[in-house]
């Protein structure tokens, strides 16, 4: 099986169908994203390089951090 970030909150939300719970974990999933583009940046401003650590990750690591900052909760 191909690993995938936030594979736990995804997998989740297909089991459940209560919308307030699913706005939570879009939340949740929204400010990882952002999360993890403030990390590497913040690597990256030190003047070190961020590479992904787990390469069935990379595409979509590379796709998050390539795309701009979300407003979550919207």
């Amino acid at each position: 099986m191909k690993k995938r970030i936030f594979k736990d909150i995804v997998d989740a939300t297909a089991e459940i169908d209560n919308a307030d719970i699913l706005a939570v974990y879009d939340n949740l999933l929204c400010g990882s994203r952002n999360h993890l583009r403030i990390y590497v940046s913040q690597i990256e401003a030190s003047g070190a390089t961020y590479a992904t650590q787990i390469q069935e990750l990379e595409q979509q690591v590379n796709s998050i951090l390539s795309s701009s900052s979300e407003q979550c909760g919207q």
